[in-house]
């Protein structure tokens, strides 16, 4: 497998350098990702349970698609590139902010997208389940410490 890249940005998002994803999770270096999180008609939020062969918070639940922004690449064209890696879908997407999220495995500036869909199709290499949920479930499961801080971050953007 090829190593993948990320930009390391400082605080104002402008880019310092490139380093290996390793290298940016071991040493906690600021980089892009991004959450969507897909809403049905019923105003449930489609969450998906991080497999538990991840290193980093494997069988939690978390946004309907989270991914690193690679060197190169942008935010937006992440997003509509993963949106239809993790669920099959091609549909419009709004961007409705950005926030850090920062712990002992993580230190991301993320952008978060919202779009609208009944149905996906998860990609079993990116969730071992997944399910439309609404916020009182979804904050149940936090209560719970079942969920990661970017479901948390990007739910609490959604929803001001």
């Amino acid at each position: 497998m090829d190593t993948r890249y990320l930009d390391i940005i400082d605080a104002s998002g402008k880019i310092e350098r490139s380093v290996p994803v390793e290298i940016a999770h071991k040493e906690l270096l600021l980089h892009r990702s991004i959450h969507i999180l897909v809403v049905n008609d019923g105003a449930e939020i489609y969450v998906r349970l991080r497999p538990q062969t991840k290193a980093i918070y494997p069988n939690l639940w978390t946004s309907s698609v989270g991914a690193h922004v690679l060197s190169g690449s942008s935010p937006d064209e992440t997003a509509k590139k993963e949106l239809k890696n993790f669920l099959g879908l091609e549909v419009p997407l709004q961007k409705i902010g950005e926030q850090k999220v920062a712990d002992t495995f993580e230190n991301e500036l993320i952008t978060i997208y919202t779009c609208r869909s009944n149905s996906v199709a998860l990609n079993k290499l990116e969730g071992d389940a997944g399910e439309f949920m609404n916020t009182e479930k979804i904050n149940q499961l936090a209560n719970e410490g079942k969920t990661t801080p970017h479901l948390l971050t990007s739910l609490k953007v959604f929803n001001s």
